[in-house]
């Protein structure tokens, strides 16, 4: 199966209910998807037979078009209750097939593979000089999302609970499984190039048994995801924030047991996950730290208002004292490069702009970081989410706003509130394009060329 281009505009795939005629062209079929494009808001796949060098080109509203190859002319439309599909035979027109069924495909599922169409893309406007747009993902996944990576700007990964592994070649427009070989949750993903790449995660609660009394499992392909192979660490409770700087050195979060709870440490590799050697600098235990890495240079956050700085590469390390009060810790961290970063300590938010030497309070309009990105020392946002309490244990979503700097975060603007955004894990492939991705919904943003140049 190739698909040739993509646009990130509506792809339908409907579902022909007033067919009734037994033969149907291929135009004919095209212009019933047509003629859907702009109103349907549902998010849809296409099933196409593996193996196959047969074409059929869409020409779009916008003049594009899109060729993919297949056996036969499949459309495929899932809505909340009920599915429905259409096969035509590729050759003579014949009307092979529509039904109504409960979310599937083809009978024969085994010799057809899952091509997964993003629906209609919702335009978010929380940033000036930013495009975002919302789709749907039509994957069967546990909305615990735990990590997400791209190689480039097309090609990414993202893992999950239950040991799924699914990966984009077309910027997260469809969507493919991969078969990881495991159920055991997957908290962090990590690629070198197109072949190599490698995933982590916990040990036990997988829905089968297989994989539960091993130990937390470490994955690795060679050939783009489509094998994997296993190996398993008994003694550790999970490896997470994967970072490789070549096929076999690399670095990692490893939390091993206590006799009362757990200890998490930088650990180091130097035989592509092998083996693992742990380093003796007590990390915080937060999901959501990671490793800033600026070609040889290093920082993690750590324990007791610290950060943990490397210039060889993980080799050695250094510790950066923070001004932060004792009672307080390093909630969030962010670098732009190797002497630019901030700190999100909860009671201020603090720069520095020489390594860490020194840090300086900053007074930002918010107190913590959501999506919080630079695109250059200048230019950066912040999107937050909004809670109110009206009544119960929990207080309630709102929605976003989103803030603006174009001077390095002396001053910000800010947007109205947006209901319509909710984002969890963003990775950002270049510094004006980002990909996230929140339960069902994927998102990217992308920098208008030029539109914010003249306010820096």
């Amino acid at each position: 199966m190739r698909m040739k281009k993509f646009f990130l505009i509506n792809i339908v795939l409907f579902a022909f209910l007033s067919i009734v005629s037994a033969q149907i062209t291929r135009d004919e079929a095209n212009a019933i998807v047509l003629e859907r494009m702009s109103q349907e808001t549902q998010f849809y796949a296409l099933y196409a037979k593996e193996g196959v060098q047969k074409e059929m080109t869409i020409t779009t509203t916008a003049g594009e078009m899109i060729e993919l190859d297949y056996d036969c002319w499949v459309y495929y439309i899932k809505y909340v209750n009920d599915s429905r599909y259409l096969i035509v035979n590729e050759i003579n027109g014949n009307l092979l097939d529509i039904k109504t069924k409960g979310d599937a495909g083809p009978d024969d599922l085994d010799e057809w593979i899952i091509i997964i169409i993003n629906g209609v893309h919702d335009s978010i406007q929380i940033l000036d000089g930013w495009e975002i747009s919302k789709s749907k993902l039509n994957i069967e996944i546990n909305p615990h999302v735990c990590d997400i990576y791209f190689i480039n700007t097309e090609i990414g990964f993202f893992v999950g609970y239950w040991g799924e592994i699914y990966k984009t070649t077309d910027a997260g427009i469809s969507w493919q499984k991969l078969n990881s070989g495991t159920t055991l949750r997957l908290y962090s993903v990590f690629f070198m190039d197109e072949n190599t790449g490698f995933a982590s995660g916990r040990a036990g609660g997988g829905y089968t048994e297989d994989d539960n009394n091993k130990g937390s499992p470490f994955l690795k392909t060679i050939d783009g995801g489509k094998t994997w192979e296993k190996t398993f660490f008994q003694d550790y409770i999970d490896i997470r924030c994967l970072y490789f700087f070549d096929n076999l050195n690399g670095l990692s979060i490893i939390h091993t047991p206590l006799p009362s709870s757990e200890k998490c440490s930088i650990a180091k590799t130097s035989n592509g996950g092998i083996n693992w050697t742990l380093i003796e600098l007590n990390i915080y235990p937060t999901y959501y730290n990671k490793f800033y890495c600026f070609d040889n240079i290093i920082y993690i956050s750590g324990e007791n208002q610290k950060i943990f700085k490397s210039k060889d590469f993980g080799n050695t390390w250094e510790t950066i004292h923070t001004p932060l009060p004792a009672w307080y810790y390093v909630r969030n961290m962010y670098f732009f490069n190797e002497n630019i970063g901030y700190i999100d300590g909860i009671s201020n938010i603090y720069k520095t702009v020489d390594g860490g030497l020194n840090w300086k309070i900053v007074n930002f309009p918010f107190s913590t970081f959501g999506t919080f990105h630079f695109y250059d020392e200048k230019e950066g946002f912040n999107i937050v989410e909004v809670f109110e309490y009206e009544g119960g244990d929990f207080p309630t979503y709102k929605g976003c706003i989103g803030y603006q700097t174009y001077d390095g975060g002396a001053t910000w603007e800010n947007s109205s509130l947006i209901n319509s955004y909710y984002w969890v894990l963003t990775y950002f492939t270049q510094s004006d394009l980002g990909y996230g991705i929140n339960f069902s919904d994927f998102f990217t943003i992308k920098r208008k060329n030029n539109q914010n140049d003249a306010r820096r």
